[in-house]
């Protein structure tokens, strides 16, 4: 919900630039200091569903920058997905669809002038840094605060892709078996935006290509059930409190997983 509209004329942004793309192609470079004039900043308040607190953010609403002619224009409702690289290597890749039908922003600074962080519980980790940008999404008239998946910080990229062209190696061989076709769209949800499979995929945490031939599937599964129980210190969030069917998920996760490592064994040889 916009809580205001406000010209911040007097509000000092980061001096981070981020860098737009076009399929890997790099169209702009936007300097977060020297924004165009016909981006209006504005306040809004949403509920952060890292840690279920609502806040008022400094940002720019998300169509208007996509759409600004020195960025995209138009040609950007036309593409597949919106690829957000973050300077912690977390990757989410967001259907376009999502865009034209919930609005977002991405947010520069707090309303209040406090330090631009968060404490984010569901990865363990106190006084996270949220810039250069971070996407919201307007969430206040939603029971819940929605899927904190989709809420990436410390922006530095943003790219226009179709995810088979852009992660060609992450998907299972024609023909396999439908868990490990259900293992792979699990993956998707669930890992991709920190886990490489096969070196593509999100760089903030291990390649799963090598995970299954470490570990007994048994144990694994009790670790992506809940990693802190078993490493104290992990930053993994448990899908235990995310899904009820956490146990078939995570199965399915790891037959996926072993399929891609005979598949990444037998290129090798």
């Amino acid at each position: 919900m916009i809580a205001m509209f406000l010209l911040l004329g007097s509000f000092t942004l980061p001096t981070q630039v981020i860098t737009f793309k076009n399929r890997g192609a790099e169209v702009f470079n936007l300097s977060l200091e020297n924004l165009p004039a016909d981006l209006v900043k504005k306040v809004v308040t949403v509920r952060d569903p890292h840690d279920q607190t609502p806040r008022q953010f400094v940002v720019l609403d998300t169509v208007q920058l996509f759409s600004s002619v020195s960025i995209y224009g138009e040609k950007w409702r036309k593409a597949e997905e919106v690829l957000f690289t973050c300077v912690d290597g977390y990757q989410p890749s967001i259907p376009v669809s999502r865009f034209l039908q919930q609005t977002s922003y991405l947010a520069v600074a707090y309303e209040n002038g406090k330090p631009f962080e968060i404490s984010n519980k569901l990865q363990n980790q106190e006084n996270v840094p949220l810039g250069p940008l971070y996407l919201i999404w307007d969430n206040m008239a939603q029971e819940t605060a929605g899927d904190a998946s989709v809420w990436p910080y410390q922006i530095a990229s943003v790219d226009l892709v179709r995810f088979k062209d852009k992660f060609p190696r992450i998907s299972p061989q024609e023909g396999a078996s439908e868990q490990v076709v259900q293992g792979f769209v699990n993956y998707r949800r669930h890992c991709f935006n920190c886990h490489p499979v096969r070196g593509q995929g999100g760089q903030k945490a291990l390649d799963l290509t090598v995970v299954t031939q470490v570990h007994p599937h048994d144990w694994l599964i009790q670790y992506i059930a809940d990693p802190r129980k078993l490493l104290p210190q992990s930053v993994m969030p448990a899908l235990r409190e995310s899904r009820d069917d956490w146990k078939q998920v995570a199965d399915d996760i790891l037959v996926y997983l072993h399929h891609m490592a005979d598949m990444e064994s037998n290129s090798a040889k």
